[in-house]
């Protein structure tokens, strides 16, 4: 069912009945961010072995295991940036990514999530997706990527032979219109026509 901000408001001064007796129905989020719902509850208990700053780098996931699931990682992944992510997004919610269960639980949830990510990824090599951004120049610290469609991409090469922006229309293929720099990417027209980012 449909919720409206108004119906749930009561819950934050101690409403139990409906809505706020449904679990996950109500929620709060913070102003300026997408809406998106928690997690559901997973019914498997905390684990306690690790403290309250427990990842599953502290047992589970070596630095060697990591390293030969994914020998070619490239930035932005990497051994650190695994578990500092683990370990940010673990601070934020009860819920903890491979941190809820016994040592089979957690290792089976890091297992399926690895395998997903690794296919995703490239194996960890692709940081974004390979027709969006595998043909791109980094200028003054910035990266301008050229998108391209499946028949202009050179897969041996990595390379665009024509870009999907042109001088005349807009791409917005991969653009979330309400994210603004530096947290994304502008959306509309691309860098330029006939310099060194034209199609970027």
């Amino acid at each position: 069912k449909l919720i409206k901000d108004e119906d749930c408001a009561a819950c934050s001064t101690g409403q139990t009945w409906w809505p706020c007796d449904i679990d996950g129905l109500c929620w709060c989020w913070a102003d300026g961010t997408d809406r998106i719902a928690p997690a559901p509850k997973s019914g498997v208990d905390l684990y306690q072995g690790g403290g309250s700053h427990y990842t599953v780098c502290d047992d589970v996931l070596t630095r060697e295991m990591f390293d030969s699931i994914a020998p070619d990682a490239r930035d932005p992944y990497s051994y650190e940036g695994l578990c500092d992510a683990i370990l940010s997004y673990n601070s934020h919610h009860s819920e903890k990514a491979f941190g809820m269960g016994d040592t089979f639980q957690r290792t089976a949830e890091l297992a399926a999530f690895l395998g997903n990510t690794l296919h995703e990824s490239d194996e960890f090599r692709a940081g974004r997706e390979y027709l969006m951004c595998a043909d791109h120049k980094v200028v003054g610290g910035k990266v301008y990527c050229k998108p391209c469609d499946p028949g202009s991409f050179d897969w041996g090469t990595f390379t665009c032979n024509r870009s999907l922006i042109t001088g005349t229309s807009d791409f917005n293929e991969y653009c979330q219109p309400s994210s603004k720099p530096p947290e994304a990417c502008n959306c509309g027209r691309g860098q330029g026509e006939g310099g060194s980012l034209e199609g970027y």
